[in-house]
């Protein structure tokens, strides 16, 4: 009966978290040592299940101030401590000015 009712728990907490595999802002990752970049960077964290790359464009893009452009400038990185497990990828973006 204990598994039983730890599954419906289970399975509860996932019906109900739908809504937390949307991407959202994060901690962006640093620039790497040696490299110094004045630009804004802006953080999102995405389920790669889930979410397409357009997708998590559009939300760094929101994160970007004023006449900006998000432009990608890692891959997917996979740091429990900035993103929960549900959206564990964290991408992160530069807000460049556009030309």
């Amino acid at each position: 009966m204990t598994a039983l009712r730890l599954l419906v728990v289970l399975a509860g907490g996932f019906a109900c978290g739908c809504s937390a595999l949307t991407p959202f802002a994060t901690m962006p990752a640093n620039a790497p040592k040696g490299v110094v970049d004045p630009r804004p960077r802006v953080a999102i964290c995405v389920n790669p299940l889930k979410t397409s790359p357009e997708q998590a464009q559009q939300a760094a893009q929101a994160q970007c101030l004023g006449n900006t452009v998000a432009e990608q400038v890692t891959g997917n990185d996979y740091w429990l401590d900035v993103c929960p497990l549900a959206v564990p990828a964290r991408i992160t973006f530069v807000c460049t000015p556009k030309k």
